[in-house]
């Protein structure tokens, strides 16, 4: 499961990620789970997950954040991007702005792209607001516009005739969430998202188009019981697919799935945890699981 600040936003995008598309300015941490995860986070998050955690603004009176990115490579790539940050007492902000190219490029000599024809373009604004001292509510947009082409370079720089890969994809993303401390040991966090992600595939007789949409909502609890850290709560996911153009019919969908879970971490020695987790999920057209 790939998540991005604990939001499962890739969806139908996330088989065919790089980790080189996810601009790096704004990114504060990785997480990474190994082994089971899917109490918390589905059945998705069976084999682990990795979870792509954002920079946040600084304290309140801090400086604010200035970062640009300038990269070049002897490869054809360059990247130029931006991070902005600030914050107040009651509110804050970060942009995230980048723009990548990248030239077909052919480093074995063979007339064959290693490296694909690239274009991408990515904003990311998120807007903080801090009404209490235990009360934090952000909400965020993202989208991203790539283009890439890759194959044989004549066909790519001179459109001569051979064999070219090309894939073009849009993809929007809004988040909400809520955290607000009920005390020094419980914790309710609210969130919600949908994501929007369309693909167009091209490649010699074949051609393939799709539009996905995607929604995830949670209420969750945490509850720090000395040596019990306790997780409990609902979520619900809506998962679309509709096929615009394929070689082959047949791979719309429509999926609903509401889950609740819980889970305890018990701390029984320094070097002992014992974790004891219970998911239920119902699909609309699977049942219970």
């Amino acid at each position: 499961q790939l998540l991005k600040d604990g939001f499962p936003l890739y969806g139908g995008f996330s088989g065919g990620l790089s980790l080189l598309q996810v601009p790096p300015l704004d990114l504060r941490q990785v997480e990474v789970i190994k082994g089971p995860a899917s109490t918390l986070y589905g059945g998705g998050a069976i084999a682990g997950l990795v979870n792509l955690v954002s920079r946040t603004p600084g304290p309140d009176a801090a400086a604010p954040e200035r970062s640009v990115l300038l990269n070049a490579t002897s490869a054809g790539g360059l990247d130029v991007g931006a991070f902005l940050a600030d914050r107040d007492a009651r509110l804050g902000y970060t942009v995230l702005a980048s723009a990548n190219g990248q030239g077909a490029y052919d480093g074995d000599g063979d007339a064959f792209t290693n490296l694909p024809s690239t274009r991408r373009l990515t904003l990311a604004p998120r807007l903080f607001y801090y009404p209490a001292p235990a009360t934090t509510l952000w909400v965020g947009v993202s989208g991203t516009v790539e283009d890439r082409e890759g194959g044989d370079v004549a066909v790519i720089e001179d459109g001569a005739d051979g064999y070219a890969e090309r894939s073009e994809s849009v993809r929007i993303t809004s988040q909400i969430r809520l955290d607000h401390d009920l005390s020094d040991r419980a914790t309710v966090t609210l969130k919600q998202s949908t994501s929007a992600f369309e693909r167009r595939l091209a490649l010699p007789n074949y051609r393939f188009e799709g539009f996905q949409t995607a929604t995830y909502a949670e209420a969750s609890a945490l509850l720090d019981l000395g040596a019990h850290d306790l997780v409990a709560g609902l979520d619900l996911r809506t998962d679309a697919f509709d096929q615009r153009e394929a070689a082959a019919a047949g791979l719309d969908y429509r999926q609903l799935t509401a889950g609740a879970f819980v889970q305890d971490t018990w701390d029984a020695a320094d070097r002992l945890a014992l974790e004891v987790g219970l998911r239920g999920d119902v699909h609309d057209a699977y049942g219970l699981f």
